[in-house]
């Protein structure tokens, strides 16, 4: 067998298809043709036959080193599956075969298709491979639950604390929230004529507080997504803590709190004014008292029959100019100003977005 050698990710599913034995691999990460290759062997060969050691940390797949969802594969078949976090090299050993490759993220380089890439791997001798079996250390139950919830963060931190994913759901609200509209027009003009005291057929208000806190929930992911996009950017301006959520969100659960506990303030608010301030968003002129209305109206107004506080029944508030104004109402020129007003927000925050046919405005 050569020295050097290259394990494409073909190769390394035909070698592990092969054994007869036993299977160890050791890898940053893995995707879904290895995890097959690996569930495979498990299901051919005899009990505790495959071992896998695996970085399953929340950089991992985020650098391009693995998918998820193979590892995740991995746990719920009950392979044995060690953590190692910090893992940047690999090692194959089938039988009394083995290899030391390199794995390379996808970020920065593709990893080889065939000899004519490049090599990746050297092979092991006869008593390399006796030593590594050897060291490889027993699994145990904790671990493996461990390894579980390594996986459920990686994938909590990528959809929390990305801010593309805010955006998208922002325009899926928004879109969502205007399949409504003719319902609520329909209901202001039966309201309007019923208070000129004319004859209409009664129109039923089942989506008037639905249509203006789906509007909310909307404008609240783009306003979120601002201030994670800053972060990620390093546009740190003078709110320090609103910069790294990740990080900070990562220490908290690393000194034993619980994930909801960590999860920052920011992002659990519904105050929409809060966030704009926040995300530097230059407020126009009748933006605030909007904001301010559909806040009332993603907090409680458009879901449930009361606040959690009596107070909040006055249904007024003091704006930023120190007068007190009511929040209890919504009018015709609402649904005109939403439909101009969330469609620019992407502009307005620098969000970076795609194929979505608001943002034009």
């Amino acid at each position: 067998m050569p020295l050097f050698t290259t394990l494409t990710t073909e190769r390394i599913c035909s070698e592990i298809d092969a054994a007869k034995y036993h299977v160890i691999m050791a890898a940053p990460g893995i995707g879904i043709p290895v995890a097959d290759a690996l569930l495979r062997a498990m299901h051919r060969l005899s009990q505790g036959a495959v071992q896998v050691v695996l970085d399953v940390s929340p950089s991992v797949a985020r650098l391009g080193y693995g998918a998820h969802a193979a590892v995740e594969k991995l746990v719920s078949a009950g392979i044995s599956l060690h953590q190692h976090e910090g893992l940047r090299i690999g090692v194959l050993i089938c039988d009394d075969t083995g290899w030391s490759f390199a794995s390379s993220p996808s970020l920065v380089e593709a990893n080889p298709a065939g000899d004519s890439d490049g090599f990746n791997a050297i092979a092991l001798t006869a008593a390399q491979v006796v030593v590594l079996r050897a060291e490889l250390p027993a699994i145990n139950k904790n671990e493996q639950k461990a390894v579980r919830m390594s996986i459920y963060q990686s994938k909590f931190e990528s959809a929390a604390f990305t801010a593309s994913n805010w955006v998208q759901k922002g325009v899926e609200l928004f879109e969502s929230a205007k399949m409504f509209e003719p319902k609520i027009l329909q209901l202001w003009e039966y309201w309007r004529v019923k208070s000129r005291g004319e004859q209409a057929d009664h129109v039923p208000d089942y989506f008037h507080g639905t249509y203006f806190m789906l509007m909310s929930f909307s404008i609240e992911n783009f306003l979120k997504a601002a201030l994670i996009q800053r972060g990620e950017s390093g546009q740190s301006g003078d709110i320090d803590d609103r910069i790294g959520y990740k990080r900070i969100f990562r220490s908290c659960v690393a000194e034993g709190k619980k994930s909801k506990k960590c999860f920052p303030d920011d992002l659990k608010t519904h105050d929409l004014w809060d966030l704009a301030e926040k995300a530097k968003l230059e407020l126009r002129e009748g933006e605030e008292d909007l904001l301010r209305r559909l806040s009332r109206c993603a907090e409680w107004a458009g879901r449930y029959p009361s606040p959690l506080r009596y107070e909040e029944m006055s249904g007024t508030e003091k704006f930023a100019n120190g007068e007190i104004y009511s929040l209890d109402w919504f009018g015709k020129n609402d649904v005109a100003k939403l439909n101009e007003f969330i469609p620019s927000l992407p502009k307005r925050l620098r969000l970076h977005t795609m194929h979505w046919e608001g943002d034009n405005k």
